[in-house]
């Protein structure tokens, strides 16, 4: 893939933005591209260092914070209420991070037991339970945002 001088140029200006204007101005599938690239990023580092290094240093590349670094940038240049739709994330990621820790374990076990395209099934299925159980229990309701917990400032 060749990348264009105006597309590198974009990408600098997304990865350091300064502006609501610039990701404003931007076409919608720039937006996805980024995106798209970070993530690739993300899969291409946790596969490379778990080959070439440890799997200990990919779990702890994939867990680090950065991951979510793109996501929090992007919400936060493309909400009319930034801080009120960030801390909503926040503060709802952490059951979901509790249930991917479960789902961790539950594949982690199954793995022993069965080969790794029944182990992957199950454990999304159990995944899914779990966050339907979630859902169901916490937002019955959810607010006008998709929001489970409702914070106001």
């Amino acid at each position: 893939m060749v990348i264009t001088k105006d597309l590198k140029i974009m990408i600098i200006k997304i990865l350091v933005v300064k502006n609501n204007n610039i990701i404003n101005k931007m076409n919608e599938w720039y937006k996805y591209l980024i995106q798209f690239i970070i993530g690739g990023i993300i899969i291409a580092g946790t596969g490379y260092l778990a080959e070439n290094f440890s799997t200990k240093s990919a779990a702890i590349f994939w867990a680090m914070p950065f991951t979510l670094l793109p996501v929090i940038i992007f919400l936060y240049y493309q909400n009319k209420t930034p801080i009120k739709t960030l801390r909503n994330l926040l503060i709802e990621n952490i059951p979901s991070i509790f249930i991917l820790l479960l789902w961790i374990l539950i594949l982690y076990f199954l793995l022993s037991y069965f080969g790794f395209w029944t182990s992957l099934g199950i454990s999304f299925v159990c995944f899914g339970v779990m966050a339907a159980i979630y859902w169901v229990m916490f937002c019955p309701s959810p607010f006008k945002n998709g929001s489970c917990l409702k914070i106001t400032k």
